[in-house]
């Protein structure tokens, strides 16, 4: 067995465990499901799985990219259905020239279901003249998608990604926002949310299909 293999079996057995003894289950993986350092193969057999055991999953977030996204998982079987969504929260670090981020997820105690997250950052600048970090509350989520919780994924990926979407995404520093009005910026938003595998996104953002799909 290759590595992938090997993790992906090692991942069903401890979801099948979990199933057995009635227990729920939080994912928390490095990179993206859709991210272009993650195989297509790959992402499609994660998806598979990810349907499969949708009904114990409680919350699936990811990083690496050092961007803020979401990302609508679509059922394996139907595409038309969202089964999940990627939470793709930003950095801690000043990395890519972001403001250092974390966030604070509320979690519903009676299902275990995520029900809404708060972003917080920190303006570098501002802290190394005042000599103080200054951490500020960025935006609640359901407030932000507009939703009652997260548990309504149809809405939040029809998000418009235009502006504030943007700003977000990149962190909110200068940077950012010059980025907001970009097309080329606000289409490769657009496909990240609702592509849930790299050569879905790679088609969707720059019109092209980035490897064969005779394997599948």
């Amino acid at each position: 067995q290759s590595d992938a293999q090997k993790m992906f079996a090692w991942l069903e057995t401890v979801l099948r465990k979990a199933e057995a003894d009635g227990e729920f289950v939080y994912i928390l993986d490095h990179i993206p499901i859709n991210a272009n350092f993650y195989l297509t193969e790959c992402g499609l057999r994660l998806k598979a799985i990810l349907d499969r055991f949708n009904y114990i999953i409680r919350g699936h977030i990811s990083g690496h990219t050092h961007y803020d996204d979401i990302v609508a998982v679509h059922s394996y079987f139907d595409d038309s259905k969202i089964i999940s969504m990627n939470y793709v929260a930003p950095p801690l670090t000043t990395y890519s020239h972001h403001y250092p981020s974390f966030r604070v997820f509320d979690i519903d105690s009676s299902t275990m279901n995520l029900i809404d997250y708060r972003q917080y950052r920190l303006n570098v600048t501002d802290a190394n003249q005042k000599g103080e970090a200054d951490w500020f509350l960025a935006y609640t989520a359901s407030e932000f998608y507009d939703v009652k919780d997260l548990s309504d994924m149809k809405k939040m990926a029809k998000k418009k990604v235009k502006g504030k979407y943007i700003e977000y995404r990149y962190g909110q520093t200068k940077e950012a926002i010059e980025r907001s009005t970009d097309k080329k910026e606000i289409k490769k938003a657009e496909c990240t949310i609702k592509s849930d595998n790299f050569a879905a996104f790679y088609d969707c953002a720059y019109n092209k299909i980035s490897i064969s799909m005779d394997f599948l």
